[in-house]
């Protein structure tokens, strides 16, 4: 019985953070114009949500509602910072 609260509970508490965040889609490219692969993006406060783009430079990130901050890095490039507004 006590699996079966804890997995209900851990359940409820994973949707309601899902309805919490936000996703955002996108695609990254160079000043000229040329899709970026591999590059990592991940929150400033929260490092271990991130993601990466694909080959064609694309990318999709849920993120949560509160206010942070974007960082876009890849070797050999200049790092952004990207602020997140609600």
């Amino acid at each position: 019985m006590k699996n079966r609260v804890f997995f209900l509970l851990a359940l409820l508490f994973f949707v309601q953070l899902s309805a919490f965040a936000v996703n955002i889609e996108g695609r990254v490219v160079s000043d000229k114009g040329k899709a970026l692969p591999y590059v990592s993006l991940y929150l400033k406060k929260a490092p271990e949500v991130g993601t990466i783009t694909d080959v064609n430079g694309r990318f999709s990130l849920s993120v949560p509602t509160t206010h942070d901050s974007l960082i876009v890095a890849l070797v050999g490039y200049e790092t952004v910072i990207v602020n997140l507004n609600k």
